[in-house]
């Protein structure tokens, strides 16, 4: 009997690890599909005092209702802010922001008008999308608002705009929605796509491996390779440098496997920018200056029918 059992065993676990993977998203109309993000991002030289520091710390959730379905694995989304936090602190800049200590109120003001925004995207089924809808206009129309300082308008309105706009939002859902592979039945494989850091496009490439699979959850373990395929020249404050940036992302998602939704996921970024003084009147030119970015990721994924 019990050699009997260890067949029925070894059968099983033979049946388990030949099973084709179903990497994929299988959303329902109607259905709620949510992220709650908690991003927090320090950036440091290491040639710099404290002033030069910046201390990024953002949450929010972003909600996915699925509208309709078109073909197979094709869905269209109308997505949405909710619940959003922002914290920015740098000296050198200027930047003291926090949107619950009470003292910026217009941030909250324009926050409380991001989160009554929507737009569409088209979802497909390995996590490409297409974003039909322009979140950058809902921060042109905040120019509107009734305020008291211009110059205080406009850094949170860009704040705004770099954390939550177009780029930014279309970089959180390539690395934690743009998961899964292209084709049927792959255990590892690889995700290319635009990555803006700080603003700036990156190439990013990242590859993705099933470590487990059970009835109950997958888990995915994966990562990226971040690179700036060309120098980005700037000026400020009759300062000419170039930049240039490189990193890495660890990925530990664990998924769903009747939806493809993402249950939780962690994840850790690291990127060194290299700066090169140009021209400057007191620094000499071709200076290096390395600082370094790093950014931790904790998601846990909602579904609500």
């Amino acid at each position: 009997m019990s050699g009997l059992i260890s067949i029925i065993l070894l059968f099983s676990v033979m049946s388990c690890q030949g099973q084709e993977p179903n990497l994929s998203y299988r959303l329902k109309q109607g259905n709620r599909y949510s992220l709650d993000i908690s991003v927090q991002q320090n950036t440091f030289s290491e040639n710099s005092t404290r002033e030069n520091e910046v201390s990024l710390d953002l949450k929010m959730i972003i909600h996915f209702d699925i509208i309709s379905q078109t073909g197979h694995d094709t869905y269209i989304a109308e997505a949405r802010y909710d619940n959003i936090f922002l914290s920015m602190f740098a000296p050198a800049m200027k930047i003291d922001l926090n949107s619950k200590a009470g003292k910026n109120s217009m941030l909250g003001a324009m926050i409380d008008s991001l989160e009554k925004k929507s737009f569409k995207i088209q979802l497909n089924g390995d996590g490409s999308f297409i974003m039909y809808g322009d979140i950058n206009k809902f921060f042109y129309d905040m120019y509107d608002f009734d305020i008291s300082g211009e110059e205080e308008r406009d850094v949170i309105i860009k704040t705004l705009k770099e954390a939550f706009g177009n780029n930014a939002f279309q970089s959180i859902c390539n690395i934690f929605i743009n998961i899964y592979p292209s084709l049927p039945g792959m255990k590892h494989w690889e995700k290319e796509f635009t990555y803006y850091f700080n603003t700036k496009p990156v190439k990013m490439i990242n590859r993705f491996f099933l470590m487990k699979q059970t009835d109950n959850q997958l888990t995915i373990q994966g990562l990226g390779m971040i690179s700036a395929e060309e120098y980005f020249m700037e000026s400020r404050n009759n300062t000419t440098y170039s930049s240039s940036a490189t990193g890495s992302q660890t990925y530990d998602l664990l998924i769903d496997p009747e939806t493809g939704w993402l249950k939780s996921a962690a994840s850790r970024q690291r990127i060194l920018i290299k700066t090169t003084i140009i021209k400057d009147s007191q620094l000499p030119s071709g200076l290096a200056i390395p600082s370094y970015t790093e950014t931790t990721f904790n998601i846990k994924g909602k579904i609500e029918n």
